[in-house]
């Protein structure tokens, strides 16, 4: 029997331990339209075949780095904290604006993930308790 995967782009159905580049693309492109009512496209420079490309480089870069949890809680952290004077030419931060100009919310993503982690282990463990004994 083999324990198959939903789709990479279904971020909802897929436990984040098994994101990949795909999934937070997805992930990217439906909050997007859910929280900012626009369409994600990457930003930068060149064609957007190339400028889908680039980005896909950065968050697997970023992926290998720090892992899909702290990514997303990342790319959470930056929508949250975005402000522009212009919202009509820049709606909403794409992920390569973030990796440059928001990077400093990195060590915050990383503490929370850290301590929701560390939660779960802790629940974990009052689960096991004997309540026998009591």
């Amino acid at each position: 029997m083999t324990n198959k995967l939903p789709p990479s782009n279904d971020w909802q159905a897929r436990n984040i331990d098994d994101w990949n580049v795909r999934t937070i693309h997805q992930f990217l492109i439906d909050e997007t339209r859910r929280r900012f009512n626009a369409e994600y496209t990457p930003g930068g420079k060149g064609a957007k075949t190339q400028r889908w490309r680039t980005e896909q480089g950065m968050i697997k870069r970023e992926l290998g780095r720090r892992g899909p949890r702290v990514v997303r809680k990342f790319i959470e952290i930056c929508w949250a904290e975005y402000y522009t004077p212009n919202p009509q030419q820049y709606p909403y931060p794409t992920f390569g604006f973030t990796l440059g100009f928001m990077d400093r919310y990195w060590t915050q993503a990383e503490r929370e993930v850290a301590k929701e982690t560390e939660r779960a282990e802790i629940a974990e463990q009052n689960t096991e308790i004997d309540t026998e004994w009591f």
